[in-house]
């Protein structure tokens, strides 16, 4: 059955050319399938559910005629695997409407009409007129390129570079499929707290670091003579000084303290704030700027999370674990050797406890740190399945999926909660073995001050406080290392995201053409041959034309062809392996990058608009005015529409959150808006699919 599903889905040859075949993670939110494959996979889904009635929402209407033809005579029709369940379904392909026993002809929420094909053909009503406004204008144009593939092959593994279309020869043997081009998971750094804090000192500076390490290190030296100076104090009997010497003595090293202290905490802040604003500037550029197929496979979630979650560590959490960490660092060994210069025996046993306490922290750190990466790995998979499971409620009730998906939060629960026990466990061993290990070091400094005689009350007594503040001072100094390492991480993640791909260069004055530049439109392409990473299929091969200036062009194929890609050459979106572009006499491969995107045009595939004013949508650079751009809505007759509005271009779509309702509804008329943009440059691109707009709004397409 689950083959015979597979063939009836047309999902044979997707599978086999998988990596992993059917166990192959398909990416966040299937970011690595094309639509055709997530329908397919809908509709294998379905047909496993065995069910009596199956209600079809329109599944035939973005697919090609081949593919359409199959799934309906495979799955949906007389013939295929539901033909013996009750098959309800919404259509707008007439070509299926003579295949089925009964049309309910709807409009305005009415059946207007109802019986089979012929008995509605005979009388001459709505849905005879119907069959006619969805006839395709006939718009004839003279076709200079034609791409077509004969057979129907999606080639699902381009996709793991998540490209539109694939086309290639069926000579060429299949490439293996490298793993960089697969989202994984994120792994545990291996680097050490040292290498970590490299990265952090070369990001925000060595030289005003270095100041801030010894200002810190000073407040931490007027802490300890602070307290000696008081143990002095107390058990000196002034010695002719005058009476308010040892309190100002005091007061100095007190007042100095807490001066360095503020004065250091401000210069770390300082620093790292003015290190993460150039980091962030730097890291958007990066982004703005990484390659089109790098960042299409690269997860929405890993970017926000960089430029949200990772940005607030470096801008608040590791100044502050920094400093933390700083202050524990100078405040241990001052402590320890305030000790021992009271008691000297004393190093005879605190050596060998130091020993232990380094055995104890190389242990936590190492647990901690799998702990804490096991945790968050746990946690994604949880949030994660929560979120599919709201997003895809419908399909859980649909085919009653309730306890497969209880047994598997619960299951992701359960290991969440296992990991969260081990880390909270962790944390108290940690405090348990520092306890005993100061306990130690106090019990043995109270037996030194009984045998010490020759010392002062003041200074037996600071020795015995110290020791107990050691407990503290260990723990924190272990924690900060723990934390200052796991903060440091988001740097690390930073650095990692920064060294994406990147494009050719933005701007090249060498090579900078006249600003008339395309002057007739004139391309030639040859021998173009392009793919969507290296290791991958050929998504173009050996492609030669000639278009001339002043031609509208059509380029043909059905889904998957590489029509799109084609069309995506002619930005340098996708750069070819071999071959050549030249557009006006001028190679594309030598201009910047600028200098070419801003000569064409492209109407894209999938309408967009953005939050803002009309003039924001279609003139984001501010370059035209008023009268240009009501031109521009004129003639993809949207000027009527925005006039109503009772706003200028400037307003519309902002006020009063009209956007929210009006740019759904112009999201595919903006594409023909855009053509305006035929005025200012000889070259406009459009990618388009017919069945995705309307037939007026085609019409007034073909018209421009």
């Amino acid at each position: 059955m689950y083959r015979k599903t597979l063939e009836a889905c047309a999902l044979l040859s997707d599978i086999d050319s998988l990596p992993a075949g059917d166990e192959t993670e398909i990416g966040e939110k299937g970011i690595h399938l094309s639509r055709d494959q997530k329908l397919k996979i809908e509709m294998a889904r379905a047909v496993y559910q065995n069910a009596d009635i199956y209600l079809l929402d329109n599944p035939l209407k973005h697919l090609d005629t081949s593919l359409a033809e199959h799934l309906y005579h495979r799955v949906i029709g007389r013939s295929g695997l539901l033909k013996l369940k009750t098959r309800i379904f919404t259509t707008t392909k007439e070509d299926f409407l003579p295949l089925v026993d009964t049309i309910l002809f709807l409009k305005d929420g009415r059946i207007l009409e109802q019986g089979t094909y012929e008995q509605l053909k005979e009388k001459q009503g709505y849905f005879v007129e119907y069959l006619r406004t969805v006839q395709s204008p006939n718009t004839p144009e003279k076709e200079i390129c034609h791409i077509e593939r004969q057979e129907h092959n999606e080639v699902i593994g381009k996709r793991f570079g998540k490209q539109k279309d694939l086309w290639y020869s069926s000579t060429i043997a299949p490439a293996k499929i490298e793993p960089e081009y697969f989202v994984s998971d994120e792994t545990i750094s291996l680097k050490g707290l040292g290498s970590k804090l490299m990265d952090f000192l070369k990001t925000v500076g060595f030289t005003l670091t270095t100041i801030t390490i010894l200002l810190a290190g000073l407040a931490c030296a007027c802490e300890v003579a602070s307290g000696v100076w008081l143990s002095e104090w107390t058990d000196s009997n002034n010695g002719g000084r005058k009476p308010n010497h040892n309190l100002l003595i005091y007061s100095i090293f007190i007042l100095s303290q807490i001066f360095l202290t503020i004065i250091s905490g401000i210069a770390i802040f300082g620093v790292s704030t003015a290190a993460a604003e150039k980091l962030h500037t730097w890291l958007l550029i990066r982004i703005v700027r990484a390659s089109q197929t790098v960042i299409e496979i690269t997860p929405v979630k890993k970017i926000i999370q960089s430029f949200d979650t990772d940005f607030h560590y470096v801008d608040e959490k590791i100044p502050e674990s920094f400093y933390v960490w700083l202050m524990a660092i100078f405040k241990v060994p001052a402590l320890l050797v305030v000790i021992i210069v009271i008691s000297p025996l004393l190093a005879i046993f605190a050596i060998p406890l130091l020993f232990v306490f380094i055995v104890i922290q190389k242990l936590y750190l190492c647990a901690w740190q799998q702990l804490q990466h096991l945790t968050a790995a746990t946690s994604c998979p949880l949030s994660n399945l929560l979120e599919d499971a709201l997003q895809g409620i419908s399909h859980i009730r649909a085919t009653q999926s309730y306890a497969h998906f209880y047994n598997r939060f619960y299951l992701k629960m359960d290991t969440h909660n296992n990991c969260s026990l081990l880390f909270f466990l962790v944390s108290r061993w940690l405090s348990c073995s520092i306890d005993i290990i100061t306990a130690f070091l106090v019990l043995i400094t109270t037996i030194m001050a009984f045998y010490q005689k020759d010392k002062g009350d003041g200074f037996i007594g600071l020795a015995l406080v110290y020791s107990m503040q050691m407990t503290e001072a260990l723990t924190a100094m272990v924690y900060m290392n723990s934390m200052l390492s796991s903060d440091l991480t988001a740097l690390e993640r930073i650095k990692t995201l920064s060294e994406l791909k990147q494009e050719s260069e933005w701007e090249d004055p060498a090579s900078k053409p006249d600003s008339s530049w395309p002057d007739s439109g004139q391309i030639s392409i040859q021998n173009l041959n392009t793919t969507y990473g290296e290791g991958m299929h050929p998504a173009l091969h050996d492609i030669t034309l000639s278009i001339q200036p002043g031609e509208k062009v059509a380029i043909v194929g059905k889904e998957e062809s590489g029509t799109s890609t084609l069309l995506y050459t002619l930005f340098r979106l996708i750069e070819p392996m071999t071959g050549q572009i030249v557009i006006d006499n001028i190679d594309i491969s030598k201009l910047g990058l600028k200098d070419l995107r801003s000569s064409l045009a492209i109407i894209p595939q999938d309408s967009l608009v953005f939050n803002g004013s009309v003039r924001q949508n279609l003139d984001p650079n501010q370059e035209y005015k008023d009268d240009e751009i009501w031109s521009a809505l004129e003639m993809a007759n949207l000027k009527t529409s925005i006039r109503n509005l009772d706003c200028t271009i400037s307003e519309c779509l902002r006020r009063r959150g009209r956007h929210v309702v009006y740019a759904p509804r112009i999201a595919n008329q903006t594409k023909s808006a855009l053509i305006r943009k035929m005025y200012w440059t000889h070259l406009l691109i459009c990618l388009t699919h017919v069945f995705l707009v309307s037939q007026k709004t085609l019409m007034h397409i073909n018209r421009s």
